[in-house]
This record gives C-alpha cells, structure tokens and sequence, in this order.
C-alpha cells in the first residue's frame, strides 16, 4: 500500500465520520423540533416568522447532506470530494450563524 493510498484511505474515513455525526445531529433536531426550535427562537437574531422554517430547513439540510455524504464515500473518491465540499458549505453557513451569535449574543443563556 502506497503512502497515497494510505491518506486518501484515512480522509475518507475520517469524512465518514463527520457526515455519520452530522446525521445523526439532524436526525436529533428532526426528532424533537420543537426543542431546536425554541433554542432558534432564543437567540433573537431571525425574525419570528422564519423560525419555524429555518429550524425544519437546518434539521433536513444536515440528514440529507451528510447522508449524501455517507453514501459517497462507500462509493467512489469523487462523488466523496463533491458530497464533502456540499457539507463543509453548510457547516460555514452554520459558522457564520455562530459568528452572528458571538458579536451579538443573546441577553440570556441559551442550552
């Protein structure tokens, strides 16, 4: 076994694991919405009529993309890469929402 092989072996195990966590946060927000829901809410930076739609779009987003994300890394290199980069597009979106809530926290704990 080449070095290469080696790597390319390691990453994609490694993107296996994020995108079977990632699932299986979704499919806790997918379970109990209304909880995800009220954590939205909490934070005060959406308006109140989308969030309701913001927390069913993060929780489908987050199962269909990493489940996407599984399957390709059990099928080839390739559609592993595109299935990897339409996750980490997600995540960033998800990391901007983070930053939002860094610069203008919300005025009470939120769990």
């Amino acid at each position: 076994m080449s070095v290469l092989s080696f790597v390319r072996t390691v990453l994609r195990v490694v993107v296996g694991i994020v995108g079977v966590l990632v699932l299986v946060m979704g499919l806790i927000k997918a379970t109990d919405p209304s909880t995800f829901r009220s954590a939205i809410e909490s934070h005060e930076l959406l308006p109140v009529w989308s969030i309701e739609f913001v927390a069913w779009g993060v929780a489908i987003s987050e199962v269909t993309l990493s489940a996407g994300v599984v399957f390709a890394v059990t099928t080839s290199a390739r559609a592993s890469a595109l299935g990897s980069l339409g996750l980490s597009m997600f995540l960033l979106a998800m990391t901007v929402y983070a930053a939002a809530l860094w610069v203008d926290p919300p005025p009470a704990p939120v769990s």
